[in-house]
């Protein structure tokens, strides 16, 4: 309303805010009547946590819902206006999974799904080569899936390769190493990197290596040994780098163990080499309680000796040499191996059992003292080859069985 105040037309401007903001507010000053024009285009809000991506159209405040979705089979998602997302953990041992799948069922277990089994993915690489072998795997940090192979080239000559898949199995990298070069273990290692451990073999006396390769596949750093019939059997992360252990051969049946701990650059850090004559090699290694390694394989009771017996080696965090123990073999040897928390040694071993072959688990003392046998599995020219820990003290161990052309899994 408009009013005369010392001798001036006074008037209060008209409120013309609809509230929505997607209007454009205005009045016309010759009718007085006000405009509340629709407009695209302009960033709005609806005051709900549960809506994202406001924007105005004609004069409406458009939103799409929140994807409150944590890809968790056992929480219910919700979304509450206020506050947002909502995830409720649904009751322990509640079953997750539809069975469907190739996964199947599982049970709920602080808001986690839990003891799904089964295949996620498979793929296949392939080559020219009329043979291939897969001789390793391990998964980096970021879950990227790392394996290590051997092909043949066109004349049969050994060709090492390595590919890479991402979690969902897609490829990464697929790349062909040198001729003659073998890959035997794999590992991975720190920065989303691995360490592939093998030997090269161009002139029928094989040399030692160790290459560490990015997620990419590109070469980060090599190092190459100066034995000739040297070769790198298993490999572990250890602080500040990896532990390697293998054995060189001279002479017609002599050998000789090496170990040997490399930084994160490749570089040596100790080194243990003897020129003690005799017939041993080392094929696996863990780490001990305090800080050092303990290694397995195989010795003999002199150059040229076809009696193997089971050989076990500790060394220090320095690379010295402070035990070893040959043990009387039935024609056993030891494969794989690792410390239990309570301290004892799980060995994984193959050879005759009785009048057959097989292999399992041998139980041991820190020391290498025998406690007994786990689980044995029999079966002509079987064996176990490699045993890793599992949570709650249990134990897998990896081998085959070759009178039947089965590989087998044991728990």
């Amino acid at each position: 309303t408009d009013t005369c105040k010392s001798g001036k037309c006074i008037g209060q401007p008209r409120n013309c805010e609809d509230g929505n903001d997607c209007t454009q507010d205005s009045c016309s000053v010759q009718s007085g009547v006000c405009a509340n024009d629709a407009i695209s285009g302009v960033k709005c809000d609806d005051d709900s946590a549960c809506t994202e991506g406001d924007l105005c159209s004609a004069g409406a405040c458009k939103t799409s819902p929140v994807n409150c979705d944590d890809s968790e089979l056992c929480t219910i998602d919700s979304c509450k206006p206020a506050s947002g997302c909502v995830h409720q953990v649904v009751t322990n041992g509640s079953d997750c999974g539809d069975g469907k799948s190739c996964l199947g069922l599982g049970k709920c277990s602080a808001g986690k799904c839990t003891g799904r089994v089964g295949r996620l993915w498979k793929k296949q690489t392939s080559t020219s080569a009329k043979i291939q072998s897969l001789l390793d795997v391990t998964v980096t940090a970021d879950s990227v899936l790392i394996a290590v192979g051997e092909s043949s080239d066109k004349d049969g000559k050994p060709v090492s390769w390595r590919v890479a898949y991402d979690s969902q199995g897609k490829l990464l990298y697929a790349q062909l190493g040198e001729k003659n070069e073998r890959f035997s273990r794999v590992l991975a290692a720190d920065n989303n990197s691995a360490v592939a451990v093998g030997h090269v073999n161009p002139t029928g006396l094989p040399s030692a290596f160790l290459m560490a390769f990015d997620n990419a596949g590109k070469q980060l750093w090599r190092a190459s040994g100066k034995e000739y019939r040297h070769v790198w059997a298993d490999l572990i992360s250890v602080p500040g780098g990896v532990a390697v252990v293998g054995q060189v051969k001279y002479g017609g049946t002599g050998s000789q163990i090496r170990a040997a701990k490399y930084g994160h650059d490749g570089k040596a850090i100790w080194q243990y080499f003897t020129t003690e004559p005799s017939h041993k090699g080392l094929v696996g290694v863990a780490a001990t309680k305090n800080g050092g390694l303990v290694a397995v394989g195989w010795g003999a009771t002199g150059v040229g000796s076809s009696t193997a017996d089971k050989l076990l080696v500790w060394f220090d965090k320095a690379g010295k040499l402070v035990a070893q123990r040959s043990l009387a073999s039935t024609g056993l040897q030891l494969n794989g191996v690792f410390q239990r928390p309570d301290g004892q040694l799980w060995v994984s071993f193959n050879g005759w059992i009785g009048k057959d072959r097989g292999g399992g688990l041998l139980r041991m003392t820190a020391s290498g003292g025998t406690l007994g046998l786990g689980h044995v599995e029999t079966g002509k020219y079987g064996g176990a080859l490699q045993v890793l820990p599992l949570s709650g003290g249990a134990a897998l161990f990896v081998g085959q069985q070759f009178a039947w052309a089965k590989t087998r899994l044991s728990l």
